[in-house]
């Protein structure tokens, strides 16, 4: 399923499952058991980037190393 979404105040550390829906189709909904949650914020003040954008090698070295963390159907 693509396009899912969590509510924003459930905090997926804390949660065994997830449940997960389409913000279009709200009737399309999966709750997620097997996950690793990671924070993918980063701080923006003033209209300014408070952290060091990676070159495009170092997105492929991470792509690499991470791609046996997706499902098999996102692949």
């Amino acid at each position: 399923m693509k396009g899912l979404y969590c509510v924003y105040y459930v905090n997926p550390y804390e949660e065994a499952r997830l449940k997960m829906f389409s913000v279009v189709h709200t009737y399309i909904r999966k709750f997620m058991t097997d996950f690793t949650a990671k924070e993918l914020h980063q701080d923006i003040i003033n209209g300014s980037i408070l952290y060091k954008e990676p070159t495009f090698k170092e997105i492929q070295v991470y792509v690499e190393e991470n791609l046996h963390l997706l499902w098999s159907e996102y692949k």
